[in-house]
């Protein structure tokens, strides 16, 4: 996100994941009274522990009243539901949202969305990062004038596969890490140093 947009971190909200069942992370966009989660779900996970996490933090967000975008891999194909999806899909519209994305993200199925609680004028892409064997998602909207005016803001995932693990490490790879071990530079200077490199 642009440094300029004031955020807090919803620590409460990372406390609900289960590695490989449920990961979640999020932020409240003070400014736009808006909540960002992004969801990752391995394809390994159990669909039950996801489900109760998943109700949970549905429900906890309908409490706030804001408007929440919760984007990610959910590994469930929203081109299609099948019986053992039903539930996946009763719970989010229970809870008034709605998805974005209706083309493949992976393959034939779209695995990777939007959920959204308000309606707006979204413009969403799927797009191929090159990083990825899942295409990135992207969606813009308006804000509401009473927010910030009138402007968009732009949402960005893209779901970190092993082929993408190997893209990074080959970057990394490239990259001179002699700075480490010199005995020249102080730890201050050598974490300066490795900033500047990845960023």
């Amino acid at each position: 996100l642009k440094s300029n947009v004031s955020l807090v971190p919803l620590e409460w909200v990372k406390q609900l994941s289960i590695e490989k069942h449920c990961e979640f992370a999020a932020v409240q966009l003070t400014d736009f009274n808006t909540i960002v989660v992004v969801v990752y779900r391995s394809p390994i996970g159990i669909m039950t522990n996801f489900l109760e996490n998943f109700e949970v933090l549905l429900e906890t967000l309908f409490r706030t009243g804001l408007r929440v975008v919760i984007t990610g891999d959910f590994n469930q194909c929203f081109l299609k539901q099948p019986p053992e999806a039903i539930k996946f899909f009763n719970s989010f519209f229970s809870y008034g949202y709605h998805y974005l994305i209706n083309e493949p993200t992976r393959g034939a199925s779209c695995l990777d969305n939007f959920l959204v609680n308000f309606q707006e004028d979204f413009t969403c892409t799927v797009f191929d990062s090159g990083l990825s064997d899942h295409y990135a998602i992207s969606t813009t909207f308006p804000q509401p004038i009473s927010d910030r005016g009138a402007r968009s803001e732009e949402i960005t995932t893209r779901p970190i596969t092993s082929k993408g693990l190997q893209h990074f490490y080959t970057s990394l790879s490239n990259l001179d890490w002699s700075f480490i071990t010199s005995q020249d530079l102080n730890i201050e200077e050598k974490w300066d140093l490795f900033l500047y490199i990845i960023t």
